[in-house]
């Protein structure tokens, strides 16, 4: 997959990129599943709408079988809490943000 392609068109490789992170939701929690549910949200420069795609699945998804489950959540957490990241992501990432920080134990870190 191409990476940081938020400078391109909704269309093409980018509206595939998000296809195929919501075709992973039933196996978010595998290792390498969730290795790039993190990468493409910690990426600034990522396709918004993939950045998207990656906080529903880490909302809706994953669980506490996946070994990157504290990090994913505290990333959807972090990108909720960010002034640098785009309203609209924080606005995805606040439907999640209750509950995830309940599973983390409250604290969100």
């Amino acid at each position: 997959m191409p990476w940081a392609t938020d400078h391109l068109p909704d269309s093409g490789l980018n509206h595939r990129k998000s296809e195929i992170i919501r075709a992973l939701d039933s196996e978010a929690n595998q290792d390498d599943v969730s290795q790039l549910l993190l990468d493409v949200l910690r990426e600034a420069l990522e396709f918004d709408l993939a950045r998207v795609e990656a906080i529903q699945v880490v909302g809706l998804y994953v669980d506490e079988s996946s070994p990157l489950r504290d990090e994913l959540f505290n990333e959807v957490i972090r990108i909720f809490n960010s002034e640098e990241e785009d309203e609209m992501l924080q606005g995805w990432a606040e439907r999640y943000v209750e509950r995830l920080e309940q599973a983390l134990g409250g604290n969100g870190s």
